[in-house]
């Protein structure tokens, strides 16, 4: 369902993330204070919240070509029930619809550190959308019920 073209009517925020964790601390309490707002649950808020942190994070570390530049634009719409997170940024083209997943540890010796970030954006949504857009954009959508 595309999103209206007045952000605040449609009950939707648009922000404009430094990929940083600075970026990530200055967006996250406007995320929340609309989520909240918006009345939509604790538990679909605070997985939108890790979401929109494993996203921005993941462009600065992996997707930017100029960590100092990068930037996530993020639009969400929060209703009652449901909330709909789009991100766009101009880094490098991942699909997260299509990674591999990485094999479950039989032990806690055996486990690395990271690589679960597949994991928790496929597992914490009910639809995960990506597309490579023809100005060489990244846009990812994340449906949260």
């Amino acid at each position: 369902m595309p999103l209206a073209t007045d952000p605040e009517e449609a009950g939707a925020i648009r922000l404009a993330i430094h990929a940083s964790s600075s970026g990530l601390a200055e967006a996250q309490p406007r995320l929340r204070a609309f989520l909240d707002a918006r009345g939509l649950p604790g538990g679909i808020a605070d997985r939108a919240e890790l979401l929109v942190e494993e996203v921005v994070m993941n462009v600065a570390m992996h997707g930017a070509e100029d960590a100092a530049t990068a930037e996530v634009e993020l639009l969400a719409e929060a209703g009652p029930d449901r909330c709909i997170l789009v991100f766009e940024d101009t880094g490098r083209a991942f699909d997260p619809t299509a990674g591999e997943l990485k094999e479950r540890p039989l032990s806690l010796a055996d486990a690395e550190p990271g690589g679960l970030g597949l994991v928790l954006m496929r597992r914490l949504t009910r639809e995960l959308a990506y597309q490579r857009l023809p100005e060489g954009r990244n846009r990812l959508r994340m449906v949260l019920l």
